[in-house]
């Protein structure tokens, strides 16, 4: 079920309008060289944290909601410490990097300062929990993206979808072990190189051998024997991607 950007929850003491206004000033601050602070700069990072903390509560009430219905699939007897479901708000240096890389970005409607996560067990529990969230009529805001068969440029797979709680968009992801495990993979290499290689930056060849390791477990997932063309694409890739994994 789609929602209108209309319905989302004001923010007391600060209108849509001085929210995506605060965003601008961060934008141009992160771009401008030298980083120079003014008092516009210094009031769009009292509005953007003050934004920032009203996802608090609507995160704790999604992720309550999500927890069950993953003990539920799982099988687990209790929602307790074992359900794999995380959460988080978006650090403050995040939202304003997403801001500079994302001229469009509008701060108000950005899709996941508040978000949570569930690995499941597998790709038939993802698509189980995914029902139950629909079967509840939760509100969804846009479109479910289900990545599974058609995978990010990168070779990102995953279920993501924005859920509306308290007139707040909260971020899920949906993953099965594979995905889950590609992914910090992607995120821990990033991470040691000082790269943003989830967000498809970084050198072309190791971009190459994420892209196909991820190509290469679906592809497992489904029963389907790579080939030789892709064995010896793949070799070559991860022959090239070698002296990035040795570097400190």
């Amino acid at each position: 079920m789609a929602t209108s950007t209309s319905k989302f929850a004001p923010l007391p003491g600060h209108s849509r309008s001085s929210i995506n206004r605060a965003g601008r000033e961060l934008r141009r601050w992160w771009m401008t060289p030298g980083n120079a602070v003014t008092p516009e700069t210094i009031d769009a990072f009292a509005a953007m944290i003050a934004f920032r903390e009203s996802f608090q509560v609507p995160l704790k009430k999604v992720v309550m909601g999500l927890r069950s219905m993953v003990c539920t699939e799982m099988r687990l007897e209790r929602v307790g410490q074992n359900v794999p479901v995380a959460q988080r708000l978006k650090r403050r240096e995040q939202i304003i990097n997403k801001l500079g890389r994302l001229e469009s970005m509008q701060l108000w409607t950005m899709g996941d300062i508040g978000g949570c996560r569930a690995v499941l067990g597998s790709r038939e529990q993802v698509n189980g929990v995914l029902r139950r969230i629909r079967k509840q009529n939760w509100e969804i805001h846009g479109r479910i993206r289900d990545r599974w068969d058609e995978p990010a440029e990168s070779g990102y797979r995953a279920v993501h979808l924005i859920a509306i709680r308290d007139g707040r968009m909260i971020e899920i992801q949906l993953r099965d072990p594979r995905e889950h495990e590609w992914a910090l993979a992607v995120e821990r290499t990033g991470a040691r190189l000082g790269i943003g290689l989830k967000e498809g930056e970084g050198p072309a060849d190791l971009r190459e051998y994420f892209r196909l390791a991820s190509l290469g477990m679906y592809m497992e997932s489904i029963g389907e024997q790579p080939g030789p063309k892709f064995i010896e694409a793949f070799d070559a890739a991860r022959e090239a991607a070698i002296p990035y994994f040795r570097r400190s």
